[in-house]
């Protein structure tokens, strides 16, 4: 084997301070990237973990250089059609299940940088053919807020639903609501020059480009199934009831209009 991509992830930066990527919930404790990250941002120490596990993937990797000079993409979140843990699912069960209103913390001003699919593939093509030791980010050419992927979702479907904006993170008491799987405190932004300069790199389709598609496959494999049956890795990675805990928003709902 001549060369290799490899996919990494976002999870391996650290802010200046070393707090990592979704390690708290509290705005005032949580990784505080600048806008946008680059490359050069610091990483986590090689460890225990999901991130601490990537930086030791990506180390083993690079030291290998002429030996077999391998490309690494750290990928934001990762979207598209037969994605086992679709975040798209929040906003699509949601229309499924008639559900007319939705409640997004942080005033629904999270980005946390997404890339579909389809730019993951163009990456891994461009950088084959030009082998070489690297770090690359992989994201979309823009990362939307919450709430404009929640409206982005609602025309796709031809949906109007009521948004409900909860200034800073969930009540304590409610810790589910205004929860999503975008959902962080402080936003993680993607710097792209890198591959654009290295690569010839130009994204071939956006966020709300590429949406429809993938709204389309969720909800046919939604219709007439339990989501947890549908998609059992994406009911592993978050509790049933933090995603859809209707009863939860409704308490604190009706406590709010009180």
């Amino acid at each position: 084997m001549g060369s290799a991509v490899v996919l990494s992830s976002a999870a391996v930066y650290v802010d200046a301070r070393g707090r990592a990527f979704g390690a708290h919930s509290d705005p005032g404790l949580c990784a505080d990237y600048p806008v946008p990250v680059t490359e050069r941002q610091p990483t986590l120490e090689p460890g225990e973990g999901y991130g601490a596990q990537k930086v030791l993937l990506e180390r083993e990797l690079l030291a290998l250089g002429k030996r077999l000079p391998v490309t690494l993409l750290r990928a934001g979140a990762v979207h598209g059609p037969h994605c086992r843990t679709p975040r798209e699912l929040y906003f699509v069960k949601r229309w499924l299940d008639g559900r007319p209103v939705r409640v997004l913390a942080h005033g629904g001003e999270s980005r946390f940088q997404p890339v579909h699919v389809d730019n993951v593939a163009e990456l891994v093509r461009l950088a084959a053919r030009r082998p070489a030791s690297r770090v690359l980010n992989a994201g979309d050419p823009t990362a939307p807020t919450v709430a404009e992927i929640a409206r982005a979702v609602d025309a796709a479907v031809g949906w109007e639903c009521e948004t409900v904006l909860l200034e800073g993170a969930p009540p304590a008491a409610e810790p589910s609501v205004g929860r999503t799987p975008w959902s962080l405190p402080k936003p993680l932004v993607f710097d792209m020059a890198a591959a654009e300069a290295e690569l010839g790199y130009r994204p071939v389709t956006t966020y709300e480009e590429s949406l429809p598609r993938t709204v389309e496959w969720l909800a046919a494999t939604l219709r007439g199934r339990d989501w947890r049956v549908a998609f059992p890795e994406m009911a592993a990675a978050y509790e049933p009831t933090e995603l859809f805990a209707y009863d939860a928003e409704d308490r604190w709902l009706a406590g709010r209009r009180a």
